[in-house]
């Protein structure tokens, strides 16, 4: 659960207005004089409230908003519900801030008060008792209790049917006097003000006397921040962009913590034990292997075995100094010699034949049914089925005969049309015809000797009547 820990208690602000800038703080001496002048205190129904919000940890809970209810109850544990109101505060660094009564004046009598507040349907226990200055809010009629001015009184009589003392011989009469002149009680008097508005003597003591308002500041003497009650109002602010948050801290380390790593640069690290694993692969530029298993490893660094180096064998073990151990030569079957004379004992008919070929360097070996035979040039290229073609460099290749299908269309810059079909190639070779070309037509290809024949001459009635006659005109 959360808890509250209670920076600022709450604190009040009393404010004071004057009709005239020349008045000054009643005295005791002005109190009762009837000079003095109407003086109205106009007191907010609000209460600021300020406090620190923090985790169970003791660091502060994470900035946001917060749905937070202040309720005011007339017992510490128990009784009922005498004021509440709920409010979205913004909260920074733990802090709460609050104006309360912008919703709900605070206006209620109580002998005694308790703030209970409420934070996310958490309550935050104890309840806190109200201090005496808060009191001085229960009664609007603070400012007779103030400056003791009979003027400021609600509902005063009507004082016009009353004799003054040096006008008593103006007047009727004890005979013609009411009850109320002869008993001086109160109650005999009528029209009397309702003062069920007033709070009773024995409750002045919870009120500031006016002999005492000198300890007071006008809000106007007050800075800004005193009325608003916010932070940056405040002079001389320090800079807190150097420091970090507390709910950050849990990201640091503290530097008799860490180990001698956190001194090494990243292009400079030097490890001197321990291990290390769950890296990617270290590249063979970097001194590693490039690869997390032997094979790979092996393969990447050129040592492949039966690829690059030969797997270790005894045998071959044994023949590394130069000389093989006689218990390692196998002899062949009834040969109890050496190597040399093992093969010196060996006899092949096809070896024997093959070794007085010609090993020119060109020359193939070739077999027959006659037996191994050497062969070069075309008789070779025939036996391995190979043409002349074979013969010719890919950049200086003839063909010349048969027939060539299924290639790329040859560019027009290599002697070809660069297309697969008639019109395509007409196109790409400036050859469409009735584009580029004419189309044959008997009566041009007449004309294309720079004659044109009689017969391709027409007539009629109104022209040439007849045939002409060539060389005519």
């Amino acid at each position: 659960m959360k808890k509250m820990i209670y920076a600022l208690a709450l604190f009040y602000l009393v404010y004071a207005q004057k009709h005239n800038q020349d008045q000054r703080t009643l005295q005791n001496s002005e109190t009762n004089s009837p000079k003095t002048k109407n003086r109205i205190i106009d007191i907010p129904k609000t209460l600021s409230y300020q406090g620190l919000l923090t985790k169970e940890d003791g660091r502060p809970v994470n900035d946001g908003d917060y749905q937070i209810t202040f309720r005011f109850y007339p017992d510490s544990i128990e009784g009922e519900l005498i004021w509440q109101e709920t409010q979205m505060i913004k909260i920074e660094d733990g802090v709460i801030s609050a104006t309360l009564g912008l919703q709900e004046p605070v206006d209620f009598s109580s002998a005694e008060a308790f703030l209970e507040i409420i934070i996310d349907d958490v309550p935050l226990l104890p309840r806190q008792a109200m201090t005496s200055v808060f009191y001085s809010m229960k009664s609007d009629t603070s400012n007779y209790s103030q400056g003791g001015n009979y003027n400021d009184l609600d509902n005063l009589p009507d004082l016009s049917v009353y004799a003054k003392k040096d006008t008593l011989s103006n007047f009727s009469t004890s005979s013609s006097f009411d009850s109320v002149a002869f008993t001086g009680d109160y109650n005999d008097l009528s029209n009397t003000p309702d003062l069920s508005g007033f709070s009773q003597s024995d409750t002045l003591n919870y009120f500031v006397m006016s002999d005492s308002l000198n300890y007071y500041t006008l809000s106007s003497d007050l800075s800004s921040v005193a009325l608003s009650n916010n932070y940056d109002d405040l002079n001389n602010l320090p800079d807190l962009s150097v420091y970090a948050n507390n709910d950050t801290l849990s990201n640091f380390l503290l530097i008799d913590s860490v180990g001698t790593m956190a001194s090494q640069d990243a292009n400079n690290v030097a490890i001197t034990g321990g291990s290390i694993n769950g890296i990617e692969s270290l590249s063979i530029a970097d001194g590693g292997t490039g690869a997390s298993d032997n094979s790979s490893a092996r393969e990447n660094l050129g040592l492949e075995i039966g690829v690059d180096i030969q797997a270790y064998d005894a045998d071959v073990a044994d023949l590394a100094d130069g000389e093989l151990s006689a218990n390692k030569v196998e002899y062949l079957g009834n040969v109890t010699s050496d190597v040399q004379a093992q093969l010196d004992a060996v006899t092949d008919v096809d070896l024997s034949a093959i070794a007085v070929l010609d090993n020119s360097d060109g020359t193939f070996i070739v077999g027959s049914e006659s037996g191994w035979v050497a062969e070069t040039g075309a008789t070779a290229r025939t036996s391995l089925g190979l043409g002349s073609i074979a013969t010719q460099e890919a950049d200086n290749v003839s063909i010349t005969g048969g027939s060539v299908t299924g290639i790329t269309d040859i560019a027009v810059a290599d002697g070809g049309t660069g297309a697969s079909d008639i019109s395509s190639a007409r196109e790409n070779l400036g050859l469409e015809i009735g584009v580029d070309v004419q189309g044959y037509d008997a009566d041009l290809a007449d004309l294309a000797d720079g004659t044109l024949s009689a017969s391709k001459v027409e007539n009629n009635e109104y022209f040439i009547s007849s045939a002409g006659t060539s060389g005519q005109v």
